[in-house]
């Protein structure tokens, strides 16, 4: 499996199945440990929706699949969605990249995304590094706020019983995504950010946006009306789903509090 495009498809149902069980088996085990795996997650579930497997597997739609897998409907659309804007990269270099690191790339012009050194940077650097590379290559230098923006502080009641625990979850949080441990508030944000794939009502609208402007190329790109159709309307749904689940995490926030 070198890449998220389709592959030459082999003949028969069973080697297809066979294939599609791969990629599927790779997500179920990559769901135990979803905050850590997501990027194997995203690319696998993509091949799978972009090869239209679901249905060889044995589930009716993809909803099915997803909890089947495991992985929850925070992690799963955000994560195939950043594996789509990497479609053309290997395995082994996409989900070697860090999750903040990747989504931070993913905004990058398609040259960037694709080029070997920038992904190797996204692998590599501490989180805090790959954002004022970012920022310098999208904006011409870091932006000087970041380290000048005034802090406010949010103060939160939990145990004393747990004060420890938590401490000690920053600390490991933190140096596995080579970040400042001591900076608390950086690093409790980079965690819930992992923790819900980075997905808000935002992110939908924006994806939206996109698959507008695809289906705008697609009207012009010479495909029969039924091609075109056909993507459109898988494109709609992959909108619905998508703000469907933020309004159902959303509903259950509010009926929680």
């Amino acid at each position: 499996m070198s890449n998220l495009q389709e592959m030459p498809q082999p003949q028969g149902a069973e080697e297809l199945k066979r294939i599609a069980q791969e990629h599927f088996d790779a997500i179920k085990s990559a769901a135990v440990l979803e905050s850590s795996s997501s990027l194997k997650i995203g690319y696998h579930a993509a091949w799978i929706k972009r090869n239209n497997r679901f249905g060889i597997l044995g589930f009716r739609d993809e909803m099915e699949a997803m909890e089947a897998a495991g992985v929850s409907k925070s992690c799963w659309f955000s994560v195939i969605h950043l594996a789509e804007a990497f479609i053309d990269l290997p395995e082994e270099l996409f989900c070697g990249m860090k999750l903040l690191n990747a989504q931070a790339l993913a905004d990058m012009p398609e040259s960037k995304r694709v080029d070997r050194e920038w992904v190797k940077a996204a692998t590599e650097k501490p989180v805090k590094d790959f954002k004022a590379m970012v920022d310098e290559a999208m904006n011409g230098k870091a932006r000087a706020s970041d380290s000048k923006e005034r802090s406010v502080k949010i103060t939160i009641d939990v145990p004393a019983s747990r004060k420890t625990v938590i401490e000690a979850k920053i600390q490991e949080f933190a140096e596995a995504h080579d970040m400042e441990p001591s900076d608390h508030g950086a690093v409790i944000e980079h965690a819930l950010v992992e923790a819900t794939g980075g997905r808000t009502m935002l992110d939908a609208i924006l994806h939206a946006v996109q698959r507008a402007k695809k289906i705008k190329e697609l009207a012009e790109s010479g495909l029969s009306s039924d091609e075109v159709l056909s993507q459109v309307l898988i494109w709609n749904e992959e909108s619905i789903m998508e703000f469907s689940a933020i309004l159902e995490v959303k509903g259950e926030d509010e009926a929680a509090a």
